[in-house]
Parts: structure tokens; C-alpha cells; sequence
């Protein structure tokens, strides 16, 4: 510092740059150059630290994370080289992430797989119902067949029974007729004989 504020270095710098107007620093009481550092504002929105609590509010604004919250937190209040404990703060929520999204993965594939295994399930039912569905319509069929069936030959024998019964009658009516026939006969033959 010594070296830097010296008059020899004060005049190579007043002759060199003129005050303030390239660079940008600070004039000080004299119109030199100063090198003072006159406030931390603008340091500290340019450091490391700023930057990682700017870059994690920025995703916890996105992702309402309470976690992340913590660690911005932390962050905003750590002093300059007391990282180690953001750090390990840091590398702990990773590490928690990773087996976060392990699990996760874990979780999908398994979903997968059930979702396969319904997906199969469902295709094989779905072949049963309609496999079962066509033969129900078969035997629908068949019932319907059966039951005209059976209507028929409910019809035929009671065409039967009627025509039995009228065979019966004309049989007893022919047969009475053949028995008077045979006493009118035999009476006649008697009489015939008789004579």
C-alpha cells in the first residue's frame, strides 16, 4: 500500500490516467486516484455468496421448496470463509436429492411394471369377455333352435294325440258298425235256419 500511495506513484498515476475518468475509481480529497474500497454493496452482490443465495432463491421462488429455503438461507447468513458448513449443507441436500430421485426412479419403474402387468391382465380379461360373449351367442342360438324344436314337436304330438284319437273313434265307430253287421248277420243266418 506503501508503494501504491507513495508521491512518486501518485504523480505516474496522475500523469498516466487522468482522474477517475478511464477506470472508473473513485477520485480521492487530493483529485488522485484512490484505491479505498468505499463500500461492500457492489462486492457483495458479486461474490460467491450472493451468487449461490441469488441462484437458490431463484429456484425456491420456482419451486416453493422449504429445504432449499433452509439453504438460502443459510447462505445469506454465513460469514465470508465460513462456507464449510454451507458446503456440507450443500453436498447433504445432494446427496438427500440423489436418493430422492432414486427412490423416485425406483417408484416409476415400479408403476411401469404394475401398469404392464393391468395392461395384460386387461387384454386377457378383455379376450375372455369376448371370447365368452360369442359363445353365449352361440348357445343363444342353440336355445332359440331347441325351443322352435320343441315348439314343433309340441305341435306334432298334439297332431298325434288328435289323429290317435280320431283313428280311435273311427276304429270304435267301425267296430260297432262290424258287430251290429255280424248280429244282423248271425240273426239272419238263425233265421235263414229257422226257416
Amino acid at each position: 500500500l506503501d508503494i501504491l500511495t507513495s508521491d512518486d506513484a501518485r504523480a505516474l498515476f496522475g500523469s498516466a490516467i487522468k482522474a477517475g475518468k478511464e477506470t472508473g475509481t473513485p477520485e480521492g480529497d487530493d483529485g488522485a486516484p484512490s484505491f479505498l474500497q468505499e463500500s461492500s454493496s457492489a462486492h457483495a452482490a458479486a461474490s460467491p455468496a450472493a451468487k449461490a443465495y441469488a441462484a437458490l432463491k431463484r429456484s425456491v421462488g420456482a419451486s416453493h421448496s422449504l429445504r432449499l429455503a433452509r439453504l438460502a438461507a443459510k447462505v445469506k447468513l454465513a460469514q465470508a470463509g465460513h462456507f464449510d458448513k454451507v458446503l456440507a449443507s450443500i453436498d447433504e441436500m445432494i446427496a438427500m436429492l440423489r436418493g430422492e430421485n432414486d427412490a423416485d426412479i425406483a417408484k416409476r419403474d415400479q408403476c411401469k411394471e404394475e401398469y404392464a402387468k393391468i395392461e395384460t391382465n386387461v387384454a386377457a380379461l378383455s379376450w375372455l369377455i369376448e371370447k365368452n360373449e360369442a359363445k353365449i351367442g352361440k348357445l343363444t342360438e342353440l336355445i332359440d333352435l331347441r325351443n322352435s324344436q320343441l315348439d314343433k314337436t309340441f305341435g306334432e304330438i298334439q297332431d298325434v294325440v288328435q289323429h290317435i284319437n280320431d283313428i280311435t273313434a273311427e276304429r270304435m265307430a267301425e267296430n260297432e258298425a262290424f258287430f251290429k253287421a255280424k248280429d244282423d248277420d248271425e240273426k239272419a243266418i238263425e233265421l235263414l235256419t229257422s226257416a
